[in-house]
Formats: C-alpha cells, structure tokens, sequence
C-alpha cells in the first residue's frame, strides 16, 4: 500500500512538472517572463535542462543578458550534451559582442554539426570583425561545397575578396550571389558597386530591374544617375538628379551633380543657379567651387569666375593634373576678359606642369596672332606646337581630312601669317631672330 501510495505521488510530481514545462512556451508567448522566471527558480535545485532554457530565455527578453549568461555558462558544465542549452549560450554571447569566448563554444558545436549554417554565419562575421579576412574566405570556401547557392556565403565571398583586393573573384561571387535573388537590394547594391568601377552601364541595368518594381526607390535611381553620370552621359544624369530633387533630396550631392551635369551639356545658367545653391550649404567642396567659377566663365560676368578659380586651389592641395585644369579655366577667363598677358602667364604654367598638355601652345599662339597682333611670336608657339604635337592628334586628321583641328589650323595660321610677313618686308627678319 506504502509502495502505492509513493508512486502515485511521484507519477503526479511527473505529471506536474510535464505540465509545468509545456506550459512554458505558452507563457513565452504571452510575454510572461516573470512568470516563467518564477517558475523556476520554485523548483531549485531539481530543475532539469529544460527549465534552465525557458528561464534564461526569459531572462533575455526582459534585458537582464547578465543574469542569463551567468546562469548558462554554469548550466552548459552542468547538462554537457545539451546543444539547446550551447545555441542559446552562444546567441547571447553573439549578441553582447562577445566574440572571444563565443568562437571556441561555435568551434565545439561544429566538430558534431559542421554544417550548422546559424554557426558559420557567425564564424564568418567574428572573423569579419577581427579583420581576418584570409580566415573568413577559408571558412566560406568550405561552407560553400555544401551549399553552393547560399546568398550569405556568395555576398561574403565576394565581400572579403574585395577587403583583400581581389576584385575578380569579388565581382564573380557577387554575380553569382545576383542570380539567385535579382530583388535582394543589398546584393544589388554591392554588384552595382562592382560595376560603376568595371562597367557603369551593367549598373544601370540592375537599377531599372529594381526600379522596375520600386519606380521612386531613392537610392537605386542616385546609384542611376551616377552611372551615367560616370559614362557622360550627362543628359540622362541630369534626368536622374532632377528627379531625385523632384522627391525632395536636396542634398548637397544632388545639388552638384545636377550643376555640373548642366554645365556639362552647356546649360550655364541653370549650372550656376544649382551650384549656388550647393555652395551655400557648402563652403569647402572643391569641385562645387571650380564648377561655380567655370559656370561664370560663360557668362556676362566672366571675372567672377577667377575668384572661384583661386578659392578652389585655396580649399586643397592639387595634384598636378587637377592644378592643370583648374589653371586653364583661369587661363581662359583671363582671355575672355582681355586681361592677355595673365592669360599667357596660366598658359605658361600650365606647359611648365605638363609639357604633353601641347593644345596650350596652341592657346599661347592663337593669343600672340589673334589678340595681340605679334605675329612673329605666334609664328613661333604655332611652329613649337606643331613640332610636339601628340602622334594620335596627327593621326587623327588623317583619319578625318574634312574635321577641323588644331593641327590644320595651326599650318593654316603659319602660312597666312608667312604671307603677311612677306609683303610687309618682314618674312627674312624673322627667320635672321629664329
């Protein structure tokens, strides 16, 4: 009868417990953490692996990580083959940012489930975050034998060869991660971001699949514009920016892009209206300066550009490339204001940088013939230009007789001003000074 009544008792205890523990994801549900929590702690110290889940479980939820963590990392020692019990472990050290001793407990776990895809994923980002990019690829390049068109491991691949500057193998799996999902935007963007450096106009391309579905998808029409942008394309640039203004971006960027678009196909006035007001939400960008100024160069106001000019070189240290083209834009106002002998000093300059820049001898000729009537001197630059002019300009007039050039132009020159040199008396004098 004793015997009865033990196991009558024990089999309630059983029952109780059974019930308890199912009632567990139910309260979960119904946010009951504290509850939950209770629970548990009620049946200290006989609480199973189960209990200890649900509990830390709770713990998390109601922000107490701390607690949780303590609470696993003795369980983990206490109940050994409980892998629900590590997972959990593991999610909450992840998500503290607790790398170092996450990894050596993901490490452990994958000797049993070496393709647990939750694991690698977060084997890869630790690796990611400690920089060891060689380390990432390795562990990705294994992964990806079991699943060879998984988008997590084909986005990272190409991610980390690209970390490593291995822009093929980067571009080929971001292909590869785009064939599987042509709508997953994150994957769009970083394929975009391959092809605006390879082939701007495959990056339009994955644009319009986008804008297909999502026509007012601000970032997928800038990523537009500034292909075309980067094709010069300048026209269909400034359709993208307009647009984008049109919806109400009236950054910075925009601004300028679609001022220099617009100084691009000639539009001067419209240039100079948005990089005013561009200039005016930013005072130190370089490029919005130069453009500024170059804008002016084409208007009543020529003069105004120099200043622009001269802030630009102020606001960096330009390479000499840069310093080039900003020298011929003052080079060129300064002729278009009359003020010759400035415009033959930035000529000068320029030659003295660059000496294969040979169209401003060119300049300097046409200024001496043209605009200061000295003929022998402009006689003399046109002869030097002719002599170091580039191999593919003089091919190109060969190639195209009928086209103007500034090789034709310059022969032409020297032989109108030969014959002028010659019925004035002067033609020997200046060959006697040469």
């Amino acid at each position: 009868m004793k015997r009865l009544i033990f196991l009558t008792s024990l089999f309630i205890v059983f029952i109780q417990k059974a019930q308890s523990q199912a009632n567990y994801p139910i309260l979960f549900l119904e946010n009951q953490f504290e509850k939950i929590i209770k629970e548990v702690n009620s049946k200290e110290p006989n609480t199973d692996a189960s209990d200890i889940f649900w509990k830390a479980q709770a713990l998390r939820k109601i922000g107490k990580d701390s607690r949780a963590l303590v609470l696993l990392k003795e369980s983990t020692q206490r109940f050994v083959q409980q892998e629900k019990l590590n997972l959990l472990y593991i999610d909450i050290l992840f998500d503290n940012s607790m790398y170092t001793k996450a990894e050596p407990l993901i490490d452990k776990v994958l000797l049993s489930d070496s393709t647990n895809f939750d694991l690698l994923q977060k084997k890869i980002l630790i690796s990611e975050f400690n920089l060891k990019y060689n380390k990432a690829i390795d562990i990705l390049n294994k992964a990806i034998e079991h699943d060879s068109l998984n988008i997590f491991y084909l986005s990272h691949l190409g991610d980390n060869y690209k970390r490593i500057d291995n822009t093929i193998l980067s571009g080929y799996y971001y292909k590869k991660a785009y064939k599987q999902n042509k709508y997953n935007l994150n994957i769009a963007k970083k394929l975009i971001g391959y092809y605006l450096k390879k082939n701007p106009a495959k990056a339009v391309n994955i644009c319009d699949t986008i804008l297909n579905t999502d026509s007012l998808n601000i970032a997928f029409l800038r990523y537009k514009a500034f292909a075309f942008f980067k094709m010069k394309k300048f026209k269909e640039a400034l359709n993208g920016y307009q647009k984008i203004y049109s919806l109400g971006d009236s950054s910075v960027s925009v601004l300028k892009k679609i001022g220099i678009s617009r100084y691009k196909i000639d539009d001067f006035d419209g240039s100079q209206l948005y990089l005013e007001q561009a200039l005016k939400k930013d005072t130190t960008d370089s490029e919005i300066t130069f453009y500024y100024g170059c804008s002016y160069a084409y208007s009543p106001y020529k003069y105004r550009a120099l200043r622009y000019f001269f802030k630009t070189i102020e606001l960096l240290e330009p390479n000499k490339q840069v310093l080039v083209a900003i020298y011929d834009q003052i080079a060129f106002t300064y002729r278009n204001i009359h003020e010759y002998d400035k415009s033959l000093d930035y000529y000068q300059k320029i030659y003295k940088l660059d000496p294969s820049k040979s169209k401003c001898l060119f300049s300097i000729a046409s200024i001496y013939d043209n605009n200061l009537k000295q003929k022998v001197k402009a006689k003399e630059y046109y002869e030097l230009f002719l002599a170091r002019v580039g191999a593919s300009l003089l091919a190109d007039t060969t190639a195209k007789p009928g086209k103007v050039t500034y090789v034709n132009s310059a022969i032409h020159s020297i032989k109108e001003i030969n014959e002028e040199l010659f019925f004035e008396g002067k033609l020997n004098n200046s060959k006697k000074k040469k």
